[in-house]
């Protein structure tokens, strides 16, 4: 078949797309055959010749009306009105690249009464069609609207009952935005964005304006997009500087390793072996457990880190178009979804463990004869946090605007960007927090900022502690239940959520954020119970325990995770103030002693088959990577979601478990461990410990924290 006749062949495949717009002068009800097809030669004819503007065969005129938007306002500059017009004549005249640009264009379609309203259009077909003097431009648009009363309960059907309730201007990059449908529009570059949201609000007002009783709509700049080829030239400073740095990190490993494996180990230079990937590698996959280790903490890590890869996940679903979003807000609002709406409680998790590792290291120094000196202890504990953090805002800010595209790209990577650009600095004084969860460069950073303040406040009490143990002891208790009474006040007066709740508002949740995720006073009971159980563990030698003792001691832990189902419950069933209220002073408390039993009958080697599980050699592989981990996932969710061209169909194991998206995160998560976080850990090891004044024969805890 000729060029001439595959683009016929195409040029038919967008007229049949059309057919219900295209009109014969003869005949209203569609196209018109003058000749009959006696045989297959008559028939290829005929459809080659389908595209002719004047043939014999065919008598047929565009109905653009049916695409058009209303460009006619007074607020839409001659410019744009004048390649509205070229479009219109140019889809006349059944041009490619003319009909290209309205189809791409998003449409009314099928499963709208089951949450399909978010269309995002074609956006690639959008951004390579070009007329005359002008090319694709493809913007999202942002419509929010109320219903009158009688067919109210068409609003509940098309936005699946909204399981996150939002206003215009809320946040995008973090949180989803289930009351606003989200609509692809493709419309000629020389109009602006500010057009668009005229010409938008005029359409709908005329053809559905007396189903409405108001309409909003918003489009963002950053949302319209049109192509543009990569040139080096236009790349950043600030990127080329991002990618020698990687480059140089690159080569400096591959130096290293090379150097570790052609030296003898007395001759080795300990700061570029520090590089090696050899080493690091070994280190990140060994499975040797000291017997000073505490083996369960690295399935209780681990076991965390993925259930809050699922909460998150489960929020991040909402991100995306769904083609059946009412399933999605079902299985969301049922009962199988409670473990994953409660994250807080394994954030609290990681924060019990930092509290704990950092006391039985603290002790074990102390009751050596070790001085601590802990502005030192500041310093490498900063040390120790920071090379991988610097990364990340590196990737979010110089690499990850060049790795894609899509729809919700500028909301879900770009926006990142500016927010680092302005305020990447916060995170390297450790202050983010502080100046809300809007404007943190990578939110999910707030966690490092909380526990590194906690860590500092914590050490002359660690220090103290160990030399009035029984007063000291005292005030960290009397600390953790002024924690938790604070922590339920807060929840009651400000209405935050710690337990996600079906159906809660941006608001709400940017105030959980701000109010409590943010705010270590408020979170300062788990690091406490760590404390607690660090000098404990520190003190007392391993030994079997007595059978009521363990009897007794998993009665109350298994009580504490029935006591967190009850509330949870609760809360789920019949939300009230008071009872998140409740649901937050108490559930982190109980959730980490639950934990803490498993840890303390472990560490005296009177665990169970369930004990057991955590203490799987091969946890201690995952375990290594738990930081990365908990750094990339909502960098891999962003570009995942910023990558997305239209609507997907939710099953909870195809969404929950994404497993190209979970692959992603722990590739990512070896690599900064392997070529960041272990090389720095070693500098740190040799900068910091080399003046102490004896050699210690650290643990696997000493080690981490």
């Amino acid at each position: 078949m000729s060029a001439k006749q595959q683009n016929n062949l195409w040029n038919l495949i967008i007229i049949l797309s059309l057919l219900p717009l295209i009109k014969s002068h003869n005949d209203a009800s569609g196209l018109n055959f003058s000749k009959s097809c006696d045989n297959q030669e008559n028939v290829e004819s005929n459809l080659l010749n389908f595209s002719h503007k004047s043939g014999d065969e065919f008598n047929f005129k565009f109905d653009y009306s049916e695409f058009s938007l209303n460009f006619t306002s007074d607020e839409i500059s001659s410019e744009c009105r004048n390649s509205i017009e070229v479009l219109e004549q140019r889809a006349k005249l059944l041009d490619l690249n003319a009909l290209k640009i309205l189809d791409a264009s998003a449409k009314i379609g099928s499963g709208i009464l089951k949450g399909n309203i978010n269309n995002l259009g074609d956006f690639d077909e959008c951004l390579e069609s070009k007329v005359e003097n002008f090319q694709g431009k493809y913007c999202l648009a942002e419509i929010q609207f109320e219903i009158h009363t009688h067919v109210k309960h068409f609003k509940r059907l098309i936005l699946a009952d909204e399981p996150y309730k939002n206003e215009l201007d809320d946040i995008t990059h973090i949180l989803p935005r289930t009351s606003t449908i989200l609509w692809g529009v493709c419309m000629p570059s020389t109009c602006s964005y500010k057009e668009l949201e005229v010409a938008l609000r005029n359409t709908i007002e005329h053809k559905f304006g007396k189903y409405l009783i108001s309409v909003q709509m918003k489009v963002k700049e950053h949302n319209c997009q049109v192509q543009e080829e990569f040139s080096w030239i236009n790349v950043s400073n600030g990127t080329k500087l991002t990618i020698a740095l990687f480059l140089l990190l690159l080569i400096l490993s591959c130096v290293a390793t090379v150097y570790d494996l052609n030296s003898l180990k007395s001759q080795k230079n300990e700061v570029l072996t520090a590089f090696s990937m050899n080493k690091n590698f070994k280190e990140i996959m060994s499975t040797d457990i000291s017997p000073r280790e505490i083996p369960s903490l690295h399935g209780i890590r681990i076991l965390n880190s993925l259930m809050l890869i699922l909460g998150h996940k489960s929020m991040g679903v909402f991100f995306q178009p769904l083609v059946n979003k009412a399933n999605a807000s079902e299985v969301y609002n049922s009962y199988a979804s409670i473990p994953l709406r409660a994250t807080f409680l394994h954030t609290e998790i990681f924060l019990m463990l930092s509290g704990l590792l950092l006391t039985h290291s603290l002790v074990g120094k102390l009751n050596r004869g070790r001085r601590i000196d802990i502005v030192k202890e500041i310093a490498a504990r900063y040390f120790r946090f920071m090379p991988p953090v610097i990364t990340l805002m590196l990737i979010s800010t110089f690499i990850l605007p060049l790795l894609g595209n899509g729809p919700l790209w500028p909301d879900s990577v770009i926006s990142q960007v500016d927010i680092c650009k302005k305020n990447g600095w916060m995170n390297l004084l450790m202050i983010q927090n502080w100046f809300g969860f809007e404007n943190i460069c990578n939110f999910n950073l707030h966690h490092v900022g909380t526990d590194f303040i906690i860590f500092m406040a914590s050490l002359p009490i660690i220090v103290y502690l160990h030399k009035f143990p029984k007063y000291n002891m005292t005030i960290i208790l009397v600390l953790g239940v002024l924690s938790t009474i604070a922590r339920g006040y807060v929840t009651y007066v400000t209405d935050v959520m710690i337990y996600i709740k079906f159906g809660s508002t941006t608001k709400q949740m940017m105030n959980t954020a701000n109010f409590m995720y943010g705010i270590p006073p408020y979170r300062f009971t788990s690091y406490s119970i760590g404390i607690v159980m660090g000098y404990i563990l520190r003190n007392q030698k391993p030994q079997k325990l007595g059978s009521k003792i363990v009897n007794l001691g998993w009665i109350a832990a298994t009580s504490a995770i029935v006591l967190i189902g009850i509330l949870a419950t609760y809360v789920h069933v019949a939300y009230t103030p008071l009872n998140m209220a409740i649901f937050s002073a108490l559930t982190p408390n109980l959730f980490c002693a639950f934990f803490a039993w498993i840890i303390y009958v472990s560490h005296h080697q009177s665990g169970n088959i369930f004990t057991r599980i955590f203490e799987w050699k091969y946890f201690k592989v995952t375990s290594a990577l738990s930081y990365g981990i908990y750094l990339l996932q909502f960098q891999i969710f962003a570009y995942i979601i910023g990558t997305i061209r239209g609507p997907v169909y939710f099953t909870a194991y195809n969404q929950m478990f994404h497993l190209n998206e979970l692959l992603l995160i722990f590739i990512g998560a070896f690599l900064m461990t392997l070529l960041v976080e272990l090389p720095f850990g070693n500098l740190k090891k040799i900068i910091f410990d080399k003046t102490a004044p004896e050699k210690i024969n650290t643990t696997k805890s000493d080690k981490e924290e």
